[in-house]
């Protein structure tokens, strides 16, 4: 696997990353911020925001290995997904390993 491909696949995994933990630390704060919301607007704001993360993460892991792909590099393209998801499964390990040992 060539360097720019681990480097392309690390960085869409560091772009979820980044936009999980915003969106996490969003619903973390929120309540301190705004009070607690009392309307039917909260859970359709939710799953609004829950569509809106969809779309975005789903962009940032398979956007380009699709691009990749319809160039005709499959191989390439199947590489990429695979790095890619791979580092996200690192990054996810570290934060429960640290969300377990603090």
């Amino acid at each position: 696997m060539s360097n720019s491909l681990l480097r392309s696949a690390f960085l869409q995994a560091v772009g979820v990353v980044l936009y999980t933990a915003a969106i996490g630390w969003l619903l973390f704060n929120v309540e301190r911020a705004v009070g607690r919301p009392e309307s039917a607007l909260a859970p359709i704001s939710f799953l609004t925001l829950l569509v809106l993360s969809v779309g975005v993460v789903g962009s940032l892991i398979f956007v380009r290995p699709v691009l990749t792909y319809l160039e005709g590099k499959k191989v390439e393209a199947v590489k990429l997904l695979v790095a890619t998801l791979a580092w996200l499964g690192v990054f996810t390990a570290v934060l429960l390993i640290v969300q377990f040992v603090t």
